[in-house]
């Protein structure tokens, strides 16, 4: 295939081949995927993670290693829906595979311009703000982020975090998000209002 057909078919090709019913044949286009140092590779490896074949979760495990450097962060993202299934496989316990790929994906700290970079789906960088926020935690810095993000789901998230904020801070935050264009927000910060928060405007 790679000496066959241009790159982007080619991956497809291999990508194909990892789902053959044969054991051998699926080894050997992981091992082909592993050397494409293509970001379409990246799906397939996590899939083959699991496979019921020891030898090719061996190779899938070495294989994805090789695209844990920056320039792949942002794909491996995009698959966290499909890493996450890797906790639910019943046939073989992936702990460790599936925290070698979260510890990659987490390590860089996250900054306004990195996250404004990010061209994943707002289901991806939600689950991507959870899993930071549990492994780095989150201070006010990273609420500016969130609370400027483009989806209504992750802009609730900051709510969760007051706690984090100055009193005066969480009052501006808190009227921001009152008049937030999203209705939800708009909902879900008047449930998180203090009982005081007239007073608590005062401040």
């Amino acid at each position: 295939f790679s000496r066959t057909f241009q790159s982007d078919i080619s991956v497809k090709l291999l990508a194909l081949s990892s789902l053959n019913h044969s054991g051998y044949v699926r080894q050997r286009a992981i091992e082909a995927l592993a050397v494409t140092n293509h970001s379409q590779a990246i799906r397939f490896l996590i899939i083959r993670l699991s496979d019921w074949v020891k030898n090719v979760r061996d190779v899938a495990a070495s294989s994805i290693r090789k695209y844990f450097i920056d320039e792949y962060r942002e794909h491996f993202i995009s698959e966290l829906d499909n890493i996450d299934g890797l906790r639910n496989v019943g046939r073989v316990d992936l702990t460790t595979e599936y925290d070698a790929i979260i510890n990659y994906i987490l390590e860089k700290k996250l900054s306004a311009e990195s996250y404004d970079a990010f061209a994943v789906t707002d289901k991806a960088r939600l689950l991507y703000i959870n899993k930071y926020v549990e492994k780095n935690g989150i201070d006010s810095q990273l609420i500016q982020i969130l609370v400027s993000d483009r989806s209504f789901l992750i802009r609730i998230q900051v709510l969760k975090h007051l706690n984090v904020l100055k009193p005066s801070e969480q009052a501006r935050l808190n009227l921001g998000l009152l008049n937030d264009k999203s209705s939800q927000v708009r909902l879900q910060t008047l449930y998180y209002l203090p009982e005081n928060y007239i007073q608590y405007y005062d401040t």
